[in-house]
């Protein structure tokens, strides 16, 4: 048996309403060389029975069941299992459209030195039909100089070397959430991205939605990943922990003035927002690491007091 050039992660729990159509557009891709795999993260709806029936179709598919751990140790076990030269996440509840492998791989195969490439996408509702468009940077050059404090990757629309996971760290236990950004940023670090600029994805936006539920915990971890990455690109290295929680953030960063950013970056979300007590809360968060002028506290003051 041949190895496939591509190895398609999926992790997935209580997937039944939209698995389906996510497998479909995977067996569907015109590019044919991959492996499907997919991890049943302890759901406890049907999603085992679909994800049964697909396999006795398509010997590609190869399935794995165990108790819920969660979507990042879901991640990191089935990369283990990967065969592929390349690996394309993809989300249980969203679709893909016919032509993204092969696109993306031609892109890879064209441009060795582009560690990963996402798309575009599509924003759909739960019926499928299009409410949007969502882009970001596409070119290496964009991404460079804008990864640092912004995700500009879809995280089901990408595709990378795996090579270069593995050279970057692969992702990482303690990112429960914004475990995407946290990769994509280390890839981008020690490599190059890229973005195709086409919808080559499918997002579908629904009430059971992780950036919906988790909000809060997600954005805590996406602005420690933005710390992260200034912090890799002055001292060439982060200050990650295996064991880190919520409740040591910042205090494990080798630098106040990055323990002051950290704060920053959550004023600034939430005053976005229009949460005004988060964003106060955070900005008195910030008094003891910032060594700044007294502008540098005032003017983010008269922004919650203007609410504006």
């Amino acid at each position: 048996m041949t190895t496939p050039r591509v190895s398609v992660i999926m992790p997935v729990y209580n997937a039944e309403k939209y698995l389906h159509y996510a497998i479909e557009s995977i067996l569907n891709q015109t590019f044919t060389d991959f492996e499907l795999l997919i991890l049943n993260d302890g759901s406890k709806d049907s999603t085992a029975s679909i994800i049964e029936s697909f396999c006795k179709k398509d010997n590609r598919i190869k399935t794995m069941n165990r108790p819920n751990k969660g979507l990042t140790i879901s991640l990191i076990e089935l990369i283990k299992h990967a065969k592929g030269i390349y690996l394309a996440r993809h989300d249980a509840d969203d679709t893909s459209h016919p032509q993204r492998f092969e696109k993306q791989i031609s892109f890879l195969d064209t441009h060795p030195d582009i560690s990963l490439v996402g798309s575009f996408a599509s924003k759909i509702d739960p019926q499928g039909n299009p409410t949007g468009k969502l882009g970001f940077a596409s070119s290496p050059g964009q991404i460079s100089r804008l990864y640092a404090r912004h995700n500009l990757f879809v995280h089901g629309s990408i595709m990378m070397r795996k090579e270069a996971y593995l050279e970057a760290g692969g992702y990482r236990p303690a990112f429960l959430f914004a475990q995407d950004y946290d990769l994509t940023s280390r890839l981008v670090f020690h490599g190059k991205g890229a973005n195709i600029p086409e919808p080559l994805y499918n997002l579908r936006e629904h009430e059971g939605t992780l950036s919906q539920n988790k909000e809060q915990e997600q954005q805590h971890l996406a602005s420690l990943v933005s710390v992260f990455n200034l912090e890799r690109i002055h001292y060439g290295t982060d200050s990650y922990q295996g064991d880190m929680n919520a409740d040591l953030f910042p205090g494990f960063l080798r630098h106040n003035m990055l323990r002051y950013q950290y704060y920053v970056y959550l004023f600034h979300y939430y005053l976005s927002r229009r949460k005004y007590k988060n964003a106060l809360l955070n900005y008195i968060r910030s008094f003891p690491w910032g060594m700044l002028s007294l502008d540098t506290y005032l003017f983010p003051l008269s922004r919650i007091l203007c609410r504006k």
